[in-house]
This record gives C-alpha cells, structure tokens and sequence, in this order.
C-alpha cells in the first residue's frame, strides 16, 4: 500500500510542478508550525481565561464576569452607528472600530466603563454627541451604582461607578 503525500497526489494527476502544487506543498510543509502556533495561541487563551476565573473567584464573583462580557456585547450594540451615506463612510467606520474595544468590568462593588476614543477629529465629534447618551444609558442600564462624570484618560474616555 502506497503513502499518501503531495508527490504522490501530483504523479496520480499529472499536475507536475503548478502553482497551485506550490501552495500546497508549502501548506503542507509549514503545517506542523501552523499547529504549534494554534496549540500555542489557544493554550494562552486558556491559561488567561483560568487566571481570570481564578481572582475572579478569589476577590469577586465569578458570575460577575458573565455579567461583565453580556453588559459588554450590549454596550458595543448600543454604541454602534449605522451610516448609509457613502461621503461620511468613512468617519463611522473610525468611530465604529473605536467604540469597538469598550469594555465594562462589574465587580462586587463597582463597574468601569471604558471606551476607547477615535483618532480623528470628525469620529472624535461624532462621540462627543453620543457622550450624554452613552452615560443615560450607563446609568440607566446600572440602577444600583453611583457614577462620576466621564474622565478622560489618554485615548480613552472612563465612566467609575460605585455601588449604592
């Protein structure tokens, strides 16, 4: 019985030495590096999702942090802006990939809302007009905390919330 392999597979075809032949032959060659690299990446996601889990167990509540990603996805939905005008596209996608990366961390006793601001001036303006709406929905979302005012630090504009 014959082994399979990429020579084989290219004499049963008749193909020689092709392009395509040539991608595939480098697939796979570098295979066992691609597997390293995903059982190397995904084995990192495990180690920080535990040590997340572990303090979050350890200083909180572990449900806490389901709170936390579900307020998160909502806050992202929330913030999201929908543009059909094909001249202003471009401002809504940089403010749309900015608020992207908004996070919310509910713990114990408090949340931080933190949300990432664009980098021009046009998506900075579009931010500033959602600003008092983001906060509305913040605290009405969070009945239970008190929060400051929005301070921005660097790029990136923070809500604090403490518990009532």
């Amino acid at each position: 019985m014959q082994q399979i392999s990429i020579q084989n597979v290219e004499k049963i075809l008749f193909l020689g030495d092709t392009k395509f032949f040539g991608y595939i032959r480098l697939l796979y060659e570098s295979s066992g590096i691609l597997n390293t690299i995903t059982i190397t990446s995904l084995s990192l996601i495990i180690v920080l999702l535990f040590i997340e889990i572990a303090l979050r167990i350890i200083k909180d509540s572990p449900i806490n942090l389901l709170v936390s990603i579900y307020k998160t996805l909502r806050m992202r939905w929330f913030i999201y802006k929908v543009n059909n005008n094909t001249l202003e596209q471009n401002k809504f996608t940089i403010y749309n990939n900015a608020v992207s990366h908004c996070t919310v961390n509910v713990q114990n006793q408090s949340i931080k809302v933190a949300l990432r601001l664009p980098a021009n001036v046009d998506s900075v303006k579009l931010y500033k007009q959602a600003e008092p709406i983001i906060f509305e929905e913040v605290v009405n979302n969070n009945p239970n905390y008190y929060f400051s005012s929005p301070m921005r630090n660097g790029r990136w504009m923070q809500i604090f919330g403490s518990k009532r």
